[in-house]
């Protein structure tokens, strides 16, 4: 049946014609303060991505229901969908510092400056007030020295993560890295991994891309 939603004008409610049949890939409820809302995940034939239906909610009189019929070749469309977008991404994001990445340090003063270096991880910074490591800590990025040349090579450095400059290049050999990335992430995670309208890796970037 798909996405049906029934017209609540007549007596009994009437059945609308349904929609997305056979491409209805997963559903969800998403909570919100007051009300619930439930989406359907589907796949768009005509644009060819994949997108998501509110078909029910608590906010007003029921819409409808829906029923996850995807074909598999539906379900191969919308993982080479996700594939491309989480690929997009990881090239679009290749000059934003994150951990295995090699980085050079931009701040003017202290022992980080033209630090260069691999982002071993992120974690929050103990210059932070009580209030703001608690509430809102300030993350900051620890970097291997590998300068040779450096008096700090071999040690770990803390620097803010907006004063890092990722020195790789996005060549064809990382695009190939990010390719498989990408590939390997949606074929290892599930619909709503890939698509919750609140958590999911690919959706939001979904709707940016297109």
């Amino acid at each position: 049946m798909s996405v049906q939603f029934f017209n609540y004008s007549t007596t009994p409610p009437t059945p609308e014609e349904p929609l997305y049949v056979g491409a209805v890939l997963d559903t969800y409820e998403m909570n919100g303060y007051d009300d619930s809302d439930w989406y359907a995940i589907v796949w768009d034939a005509d644009k060819k991505i994949v997108t998501t239906v509110r078909y029910d909610t608590t906010a007003f009189a029921a819409m409808g229901r829906a029923n996850v019929d995807a074909t598999d070749d539906v379900k191969r469309e919308a993982k080479a969908y996700a594939t491309k977008i989480i690929f997009e991404n990881l090239k679009s994001d290749h000059k934003v510092p994150a951990p295995g990445k090699r980085v050079r340090s931009l701040t003017k003063r202290g022992k980080a400056v033209g630090a260069v270096g691999t982002v071993l991880r992120f974690e929050n910074s103990k210059f932070d007030s009580a209030w703001a490591a608690r509430y809102s800590p300030t993350k900051v990025a620890v970097i291997k020295v590998t300068d040779e040349k450096s008096v700090h090579c071999g040690r770990n450095l803390y620097v803010a993560p907006d004063k890092l400059e990722v020195t790789d290049d996005l060549d064809d050999a990382r695009e190939f890295e990010y390719l498989a990335d990408a590939t390997q992430y949606a074929h290892t995670h599930d619909f709503r991994d890939l698509f919750h309208g609140r958590w999911g890796k690919v959706y939001r970037a979904a709707e940016l891309y297109r």
